[in-house]
This record gives C-alpha cells, sequence and structure tokens, in this order.
C-alpha cells in the first residue's frame, strides 16, 4: 500500500503542470574569430563569453543576465550555428541552458543577418527543469571586434512552484510514516 502511495506521489510530481512564461530580450556580444577545435570538433568553434578577450550582456522580461554562447559553425564564415551550438543564459536566481541553430536571412551593410533557434533543455536554480524554446532576429557586424546582437522571443515553461513543494511534502510525509512504523 505504502509503495503505491509512494508511486503515485513520484508520478505526480513528474508530471506537476508547468505555465509558460513570456521570455523577450536582446543579447549584445563582441567578439573575435572562430577557432579550429574546442567542443565543436573537427568544426570551428565560436565562443562568446561575458569575460575577455569577448563581451557578452543581456536583458530580459526575467532581468539581466550574462549569456555565453559557444557556436559550432557549419562551414566557413559567415556561416550558420550548427544544431550542437550551446547557450547559457546566467540570471541572478540560476541559469538557464539549452541547445540552438541558425539560418543566414541575407547580406546587410557591413554584415549579415540570421534567424536563430533555442530550444531550452534545463537549468539550475529557478529554471531547474526549465523547458520550451524562443527565436532570435540577429545581426553579425564585421570588424574589430565583432558585434552580434539578437532580439529574443518566446516563452520558457517552469514547473509551478507548488506543485514541487507538494511534492516536498508528500515524500516528507511517506518517510515520516515508514519512521513510525519501525518496531
Amino acid at each position: 500500500m505504502k509503495k503505491s502511495i509512494l508511486a503515485g506521489v513520484l508520478a505526480m510530481a513528474f508530471t506537476a503542470p508547468s505555465h509558460a512564461i513570456p521570455f523577450i530580450g536582446t543579447t549584445t556580444n563582441f567578439g573575435t574569430a572562430p577557432v579550429a577545435g574546442g567542443p565543436c570538433a573537427p568544426r570551428l568553434t565560436l565562443t562568446l563569453t561575458p569575460g575577455a578577450p569577448t563581451f557578452a550582456t543581456g536583458t530580459s522580461s526575467l532581468g539581466a543576465f550574462a549569456p555565453t554562447f559557444i557556436e559550432c559553425l557549419v562551414g566557413a564564415p559567415p556561416s550558420p550555428a550548427a544544431p550542437d551550438s550551446q547557450f547559457s543564459f546566467a540570471f541572478d536566481d540560476g541559469t538557464l541552458s539549452g541547445t540552438y541553430s541558425s539560418v543566414l536571412t541575407g547580406p546587410i551593410p557591413g554584415g549579415i543577418g540570421f534567424n536563430a533557434s533555442f530550444i531550452v533543455t534545463g537549468g539550475t536554480g529557478s529554471f531547474s527543469r526549465a523547458s520550451g524554446g524562443f527565436s532570435a532576429l540577429g545581426t553579425v557586424i564585421f570588424g574589430a571586434p565583432t558585434v552580434v546582437t539578437r532580439e529574443i522571443r518566446g516563452d520558457i515553461d517552469l514547473p509551478e512552484p507548488t506543485s514541487l513543494a507538494l511534492l516536498g511534502l508528500g515524500l516528507l510525509g511517506v518517510m515520516g510514516s515508514r519512521r513510525l512504523a519501525r518496531p
């Protein structure tokens, strides 16, 4: 009986309802040239981080964040990002992470435009068990440094905090009943 109660509580927790949160914002990166090797080997890797020698910043409807992009280029620059490119956005209360890819949309003065699709695969803190996706329209202006900007729009699904709290209470109750049942 107790095992079936525990199984029911766990099943409810892992199918806990989530709610979509609008995610609207911008990122700006100042980058260097892509390098051979790295996480994307044998393809070129373009790494954009908040620290030197590159610079990255982001603002959004969820607050300011420090974006990191590990872009696996499909070919020689200018090139779209392959689907195994990775991102992480570090907020004060957690990190949102996942994968992304892009397609080039055509030349613009001094650079090229692109459209990127992001898939959220999880995170830490407030973004633990996050899912969903968003898109970004962006530009790359070539120079020293190269400047990449993105306009982000989409939704992020987060488990409801009350569901997670109920899971915790349920597990405590099961553990307490087991302790009382011992001779």
